[in-house]
């Protein structure tokens, strides 16, 4: 989750022009390579997937607040359903 947090920050950061490209590209490869680790449970990288769609989409912040939602759930579910 804290990956994909990441992703979208650099993709839509607070100040216009202070994430570069390269950076942006670092933290994408990062987000994906851990979304898709598959010790992860199937739901969180579904969620994880969506959430990714949305960022690269990059156009409508409310899907990728959306996305990241659901994401937060499907690991507070995990989490409890693994107590």
């Amino acid at each position: 989750m804290l990956a994909v947090a990441l992703y979208k920050a650099a993709v839509f950061p607070l100040v216009a022009g202070s994430v570069s490209a390269k950076e942006q590209q670092a933290r994408r490869t990062v987000a994906y390579r851990m979304s898709a680790y598959d010790s992860l449970p199937r739901q969180v990288r579904l969620s994880a997937a969506e959430a990714l769609e949305a960022i690269d989409d990059g156009q409508d912040v409310e899907a990728v607040r959306t996305t990241l939602q659901a994401l937060t759930m499907a690991v507070y579910d995990c989490r409890l359903r693994s107590r």
